[in-house]
């Protein structure tokens, strides 16, 4: 069963993806991660403040009601090459992905990377500068509102 569940949430990430990379083409936008991710602009958190230092209302996580995510992989401390693809995999209690627009995002020290849509539970980074770099992701509704809480490792790359 959890086989058919992977081969159904793969062929829904190919379709989103297929889906997204038709409306960039003729929007003009781009999608230049893993399946199932959407770019989110790339923007440091502090691009989410006012000048004087609040943030936006819309930037403020609401509630999870008991939604939780939890990064499953890689582990926190690991070390990967420059060149190596790193894939991070979630597990989520509490929440369905894909239904509503429930999604979630995964940002690099900070900045937003991708929004994960569909059933996904993983997703891929490439390209990190060598160093520590901290791999956060949280859940977020249709509402593209992120719940509160979360899960951040640390990683290295050589």
């Amino acid at each position: 069963m959890k086989k058919q569940t992977r081969i159904l949430a793969l062929l829904l990430t190919l379709f989103l993806l297929a889906f997204t990379a038709a409306c960039a083409a003729s929007t003009g936008g781009s999608d230049d991660h893993d399946s199932g991710v959407t770019d989110h602009e790339h923007e440091d958190a502090a691009d989410h403040e006012h000048e004087d230092g609040a943030e936006h209302a819309e930037d403020m996580p609401v509630p999870n009601n008991g939604a939780l995510i939890e990064i499953v992989s890689p582990a926190d401390g690991a070390t990967f090459s420059s060149s190596d693809n790193i894939v991070v995999e979630i597990a989520v209690t509490n929440f369905a992905l894909g239904e509503d627009g429930n999604h979630w995002h995964v940002a690099v020290d900070d900045a937003t990377y991708g929004m994960i849509t569909g059933v996904a539970y993983d997703t891929v980074l490439r390209g990190l500068e060598p160093g520590e770099h901290t791999i956060s992701v949280v859940l977020a509704n249709g509402k593209h509102q992120n719940l509160e809480g979360g899960d951040a490792i640390t990683i290295e790359i050589k």
